[in-house]
């Protein structure tokens, strides 16, 4: 089911695209995600394993999971550059 679910999306993005995966997932198992993650075309696109991790990273590992989110995934969420007006958009900081 993962192998047809992924694919259907495509493999074409515009957007980073981030795999967070467990070595241990047997739910949405490493190596079909890998495989597809080989064929996306993005302008970022990270794939980001956690050893011995299962399907439920989020939950089981949450302080683990939270600095690999903040260190892949938060230069992009954090000084996003609005192209229309050249500003510099601070976003998630409170």
């Amino acid at each position: 089911m993962l192998q047809s679910d992924l694919w259907s999306l495509g493999t074409d993005f515009s957007i980073p695209v981030f795999f967070f995966e467990g070595t241990e997932d047997f739910m949405a198992p490493m190596e079909p995600a890998y495989a597809y993650f080989e064929q996306v075309k993005a302008p970022q696109k990270e794939f980001v394993p956690f050893k011995g991790g299962d399907h439920f990273i989020p939950f089981d590992r949450p302080d683990e999971f939270l600095t690999q989110l903040v260190e892949h995934v938060g230069p992009l969420a954090f000084s996003a550059k609005d192209e229309r007006n050249g500003l510099t958009i601070r976003q998630g900081a409170h």
